[in-house]
């Protein structure tokens, strides 16, 4: 039996994010028709936003501008809102993010990062660094220290770079300096503003200081077997043997934070900042407990380990979520459904029930989904 009488979005899952289009419930009650919520631009009638403090997003016109408290966030492309940001509550650990030559950062044995007048951060601000590469030779990094993140199975690292001109080649590093367990790995840096992001799945020993190289130039060793890391990810640039190309890249907004995917900008200044989650709810008192299905569209896909939609999904409701190997989740009621297989590219997810049983389908295409998971409910426990 599903039991709820507010849909709500909470927490997001190690504060992972969705863009959220358009959601729909139906039926909805006998004498009702159909729910259904846009929201390209505003807030649809009857649904309720807040958030205890401010944040960040990318706006239709393509700038990184920062919302009030309470105020819901439009990312969009092209001039046209997609949908509305939900996130998560999420830190910045990453201290002094956008000041590469302040307390937190370690130029290493090159040049210390220089300001850059004649250049607009992605918020439109001036402060803008340039991080010069010199000839690669050991302890040739420019590193920004975390030495104050509490251990989390997953963690991000993220910023962004663009050149003052043309186009090449820079490494990225993210490691752990007690056991020296992380990632490499060779980008391409053009003329526009860019996030680059490195995901990593530490392990239980992995508890000492991280350092995030935002320039990682040492001699590359290209002979003999490199190590291997079990909860690696796969690597989503370059080999990180390629030889680097740029003299020094334009650098802003650097973060470290819990989760498996970087979320939107937390500025930092002499200490790590918090971002408060959004909340988000509306009335489904006009829910069908016995025979309904509920499809959202996100025009930018899932994000592993976030919860679409959480309806009391721990007391008899309905839970829809990602693990956090992109797979599909649902409780309905008291019983719980698995995809298998990451799903996170698909925009549209759609979870029916009867007092038969419940269902999960994904896809690009309301026309055309496919059936990730299904249960047939027990007769003792059916949805009624």
């Amino acid at each position: 039996m599903i039991r709820t009488s507010n849909l709500g979005r909470r927490d997001f899952i190690r504060q992972s994010g969705a863009l959220v289009g358009g959601l729909a419930l139906a039926p909805a009650r006998a004498q009702t028709g159909d729910t259904v919520l846009d929201f390209r631009g505003a807030l649809p009638a009857g649904v309720q936003f807040r958030r205890a403090g401010p944040a960040t997003f990318v706006a239709p016109d393509g700038v990184l501008r920062s919302a009030a408290a309470d105020a819901p966030r439009f990312p969009g492309e092209g001039g046209k809102p997609l949908g509305l940001l939900i996130e998560g509550e999420a830190s910045n650990f990453l201290i002094n993010a956008n000041r590469p030559d302040a307390r937190g950062w370690n130029p290493g044995a090159g040049p210390a990062a220089s300001a850059v007048g004649d250049a607009s951060a992605p918020d439109g601000s001036a402060g803008v660094f340039r991080i010069p590469r010199p000839a690669p030779a050991a302890n040739s990094i420019y590193d920004a220290v975390i030495s104050n993140a509490p251990w989390s199975d997953f963690s991000a690292a993220s910023v962004w770079l663009r050149t003052a001109s043309g186009t090449g080649k820079w490494r990225l590093r993210l490691r752990d300096f007690t056991t020296y367990n992380g990632m490499a790995t060779v980008v391409e840096v053009g003329p526009t503003w860019r996030r680059y992001v490195l995901r990593f799945a530490w392990q239980s020993k992995d508890t000492g200081a991280k350092r995030f190289s935002v320039l990682y130039n040492e001699v590359m060793q290209v002979g003999g077997t490199p190590p291997i890391y079990a909860l690696n990810r796969v690597n989503p640039y370059e080999r990180v043997a390629t030889p680097l190309s740029l003299d020094g890249v334009l650098m802003w907004g650097a973060q470290y934070e819990s989760g498996n995917d970087a979320s939107s900008f937390i500025p930092t200044t002499d200490a790590p900042a918090t971002r408060k989650a959004d909340e988000v709810t509306f009335p489904a008192s006009g829910i069908n407990p016995a025979n309904g299905a509920l499809t959202v569209e996100l025009p930018q896909g899932g994000r592993r380990g976030g919860v679409i939609l959480d309806a009391a999904g721990d007391q008899g409701g309905i839970q829809l979520a990602y693990s956090n190997s992109g797979w599909i989740t649902a409780r309905v009621g008291t019983h719980t459904l698995s995809g298998f297989g990451d799903v996170t590219g698909d925009q549209i997810v759609r979870l029916e029930w009867s007092k038969d049983g419940a269902q999960i389908l994904t896809g690009n295409r309301s026309s055309s989904l496919t059936r990730r998971a299904a249960q047939r409910f027990d007769r003792l426990l059916c949805l009624r």
